[in-house]
């Protein structure tokens, strides 16, 4: 019953997350600033790194920042991807 549960509960979060654009706001064109919210258990960090080294692809000029808290800082510094760090605890 459990696992039934987690899988609907999947595929309503992909099928809302799949029709939603990515939002990319930029003060100044050809300038990218893009904040990575990482609210989440350190699986769903290590999850979201190849979206970030995504980003990263299609806005090389971009400066990445990561919200995230301590634990996962310290394994988000080994992405070369992201600039800067803001922690949260």
């Amino acid at each position: 019953m459990i696992s039934q549960y987690y899988n609907l509960r999947r595929r309503i979060a992909l099928w809302t997350t799949a029709r939603k654009p990515a939002l990319v706001y930029s003060l100044a064109p050809g300038k990218v600033k893009a904040l990575f919210v990482m609210a989440g258990l350190m699986g769903d960090t290590i999850m979201s790194i190849p979206a970030i080294m995504a980003f990263r692809d299609n806005y090389p000029d971009a400066k990445i920042t990561a919200l995230a808290t301590s634990k996962s800082q310290e394994l988000l510094s080994m992405v070369p991807a992201i600039d800067d760090f803001m922690v949260c605890d």
